[in-house]
């Protein structure tokens, strides 16, 4: 499953809020049931509530205090549970017989690495957004984005704060979606 983030959201009468995600889904949320007392009472501040907003993680956030999982509103949307979504999500994986792993990593202008991988694939990858946002605004420090290495556990790292997941980092370099990756790595037809 490709990652699920909300990318709009927008208060609306009563506690309702419209929220999209990255994959189109989108609707009107209904959160006068929520079960959390504090979250309800601070709501009740029609301004507190219009104050709703995306936080760098992609998480829906007033205040930095009261947050909701996209996730469980994602699922909300399409009439599910959590665990139900994420059921769902599981039984919609294929087993992976293997995933492809960094082989080399080096820094280039302008924010963009070269990375290479033990498939074969490789390329640059534009990552100037990155010194955009919370924690890697420190890779807006030229010296430390030039210490761009693999990590013993196979990540793009700079510092074991500041780290890429290498499976999301090949999509964006190859364009093949994660769940065909082992079908084609392997040989095996769909």
């Amino acid at each position: 499953m490709d990652l699920i983030l909300p990318t709009n959201i927008e208060p609306r009468p009563g506690l309702r809020i419209w929220i999209e995600f990255n994959d189109g889904l989108s609707g009107e949320i209904d959160l006068s049931a929520h079960t959390d007392p504090e979250a309800r009472r601070a709501w009740a501040d029609r301004q507190f509530f219009e104050q709703v907003r995306i936080d760098e993680s992609g998480e829906i956030v007033w205040n930095n205090h009261i947050q909701l999982c996209p996730e469980a509103l994602y699922a909300q949307l399409l009439g599910l549970t959590l665990d139900q979504l994420e059921a769902k999500w599981q039984a919609d994986q294929p087993e992976p017989h293997y995933t492809p792993n960094p082989t080399h990593v080096e820094p280039r202008p302008h924010y963009r690495i070269w990375l290479q991988y033990d498939d074969g694939a490789s390329g640059e990858i534009d990552l100037s957004h990155l010194p955009k946002l919370g924690l890697f605004q420190a890779l807006q420090n030229r010296h430390l984005f030039e210490q761009v290495h693999i990590t013993k556990s196979g990540a793009i790292g700079w510092s074991p704060d500041l780290e890429l997941c290498p499976d999301s980092l090949y999509i964006k370099l190859t364009g093949i979606p994660f769940s065909v990756i082992p079908v084609l790595a392997t040989g095996i037809s769909p």
